[in-house]
């Protein structure tokens, strides 16, 4: 029997990676969610274009469809900031697909995000206190969704597994100042003006940054689905290359 999936946040840069990767296997039915119309690369069958702010838009799918696995990749990310925008704008949606979508699921894959941390953190994949203030709003309402999802499927017996990526590098991201992850902002300043940047290179401190390639995500995530993986699990994620 086929295992049917569905990504929640497909057409962004890291959604698209799953999405070709999952696209392919036999095994798999899968089935997207967007706000935008699907990417022309990609098959549009079985694709949901809406917003999970739209409650009705959410109880339909949930009326019609049941999944074996759902992978929430959601989230909209402003930068660190302490603006309660921010923290509605990524933890009212999900409070929305907790209340609909999820109840018909049998495992649910939540990107999280290193945003939980703070510099100062153990980085423990363990569960976090819901009395900790992550640095952001984002990793906030990250943090606060993580701790709802644990919640929901410990009363529902609904199987888990909650990723903390580090900063996600993906073929597919544009830059955008600021708000695009600090891996892409690096590789695009120096090919903006390449000349200056070797000038400068020789001073350039020594920085170690941890990063996860979205190929790897997506490997990763067909890896947990091939497995049928059904214990509960936090990880944090990074690639080695």
């Amino acid at each position: 029997m086929k295992i049917k999936v569905l990504i929640i946040g497909s057409e962004g840069a890291t959604g698209r990676s799953i999405s070709e990767k999952l696209i392919l296997e036999k095994n798999i039915v899968l089935y997207r969610l967007g706000r935008k119309k699907s990417h022309q690369v990609q098959v549009k069958e079985n694709f949901f274009q809406g917003d999970l702010n739209d409650i009705e838009f959410c109880r339909d799918i949930s009326d019609n469809h049941q999944f074996d696995y759902i992978i929430y990749i959601a989230g909209i990310w402003r930068g660190i900031n302490r603006n309660s925008i921010s923290l509605n704008e990524n933890l009212n949606p999900f409070k929305n697909f907790i209340s609909t979508i999820a109840k018909k699921s049998k495992h649910i894959v939540f990107f999280s995000s290193s945003a939980v941390y703070k510099k100062d953190s153990d980085y423990r994949e363990s569960k976090i206190p819901a009395n900790f203030v992550p640095s952001s709003t984002y990793g906030e309402a990250k943090l606060q969704s993580e701790n709802i999802l644990i919640d929901f499927c410990s009363n529902k017996n609904i199987n888990f597994t909650i990723l903390r990526p580090f900063h996600i590098v993906s073929p597919y991201e544009k830059y955008c100042r600021g708000r695009s992850h600090v891996v892409t902002d690096f590789v695009y300043e120096s090919m903006s003006d390449l000349d200056n940047f070797k000038q400068k290179s020789g001073t350039l401190p020594n920085v170690w940054t941890p990063f996860t390639c979205s190929k790897d995500i997506a490997k990763l995530i067909y890896s947990l689905i091939e497995k049928r993986n059904k214990s509960n699990g936090i990880y944090n994620v990074g690639s080695s290359n």
